[in-house]
């Protein structure tokens, strides 16, 4: 069984696993203490033993482009670097841009594409979390990761 985890960095950081291409879980983790995080992606990875991992990389825009504060990127930079450090004990770690995996779509757009690529089953899996709306889009995004990475969804 391949088992790939996506991650999608954020104070409220999504994380997807899929196993043998397909959605088995996915979770909602607060990176808020660097610490408390990295103990948790330990249990994830100890839990699924993972093959492969994917994770967005923010990327800096030119300047005309900046939405809210640019500094922002900064702490996202710093999730990811958690993420990436881990996981890359354990199994080959992959990065991509937002752009590449997601195109140019807004928010609610890609998250209704996310939704719309999933097999009942998986829809099932995201249902049953409950997640706060306010973070649901974190988790939505790793899930979308996940499935442009297995070749499950166009950018």
């Amino acid at each position: 069984m391949t088992t790939l985890i996506s991650i999608d960095p954020g104070r409220k950081t999504g994380l997807a696993v899929f196993q043998n291409g397909t959605l088995e879980n996915c979770m909602l983790y607060d990176a808020s203490d660097y610490r408390t995080f990295a103990l948790a992606l330990l249990d994830t990875m100890e839990q699924y033993e993972p093959d492969s991992m994917i994770v967005e990389i923010p990327r800096v825009y030119q300047q005309r482009f900046w939405k809210g504060d640019p500094n922002k990127l900064i702490i996202l930079t710093k999730i990811a670097g958690i993420a990436i450090g881990l996981f890359s004990t354990v199994c080959p770690v992959n990065e991509v841009f937002p752009q590449k995996w997601k195109g140019q779509r807004t928010k609610a757009a890609d998250n209704r594409y996310t939704e719309n690529c999933l097999e009942c089953e998986e829809l099932v899996i995201l249902d049953k979390k409950k997640l706060p709306k306010s973070y649901k889009h974190n988790v939505l995004d790793a899930i979308g990761i996940g499935l442009w990475f297995l070749g499950r969804r166009n950018k």
